[in-house]
């Protein structure tokens, strides 16, 4: 049965399908040509313990959804372009180990339920480039660039 899949920059635009994978326990799809927001075939991946999906061009909020991958240890989505709020939803992941997203356009506070994730070990939320609006991926100005995260932090009693 497969259990690790390594599919990074092979010019993938799709993983259409990939949702039947049900045994995937890893999953690398960096440096690809993926669109959009993200794929919601990988929310049926429920096995899945590793997401590596740097390097797209992944765009639009982190859907809700994320939550249904519950096993998932460690999500890399890092230098897209992501904007908006970080889902309070992401705080029902409990085996969160790493969550890196770097390199994207978030905006708003952080959400109270990361408190939630008491194995988490690495969060990793800075934007390199400041609030200029230069895109990581093509140094290309964008006007869906977000304002940045903002607020106190968290007391992470975890």
């Amino acid at each position: 049965q497969l259990e690790t899949l390594h599919l990074s920059d092979t010019g993938l635009t799709t993983v259409e399908g990939i949702g039947k994978a049900q045994t995937l326990k890893v999953l690398h799809l960096t440096d690809n040509d993926l669109e959009g927001s993200m794929p919601n075939a990988i929310f049926q991946l429920s096995n899945l313990k590793e997401l590596y999906i740097n390097y797209n061009r992944l765009s639009g909020r982190i859907p809700n959804s994320i939550s249904s991958l519950s096993n998932l240890e460690q999500l890399y989505l890092f230098n897209n372009r992501i904007s908006g709020q970080i889902p309070a939803a992401i705080g029902s992941m409990k085996k969160l180990k790493v969550l890196a997203l770097t390199e994207n356009y978030l905006s708003g506070t952080l959400p109270q339920e990361l408190d939630l994730l008491t194995n988490l070990e690495l969060l990793a939320i800075q934007r390199e480039r400041g609030k200029s609006g230069a895109n990581p991926i093509d140094n290309t100005q964008s006007q869906t660039v977000g304002t940045g995260i903002r607020g106190p932090l968290l007391p992470f009693k975890g």
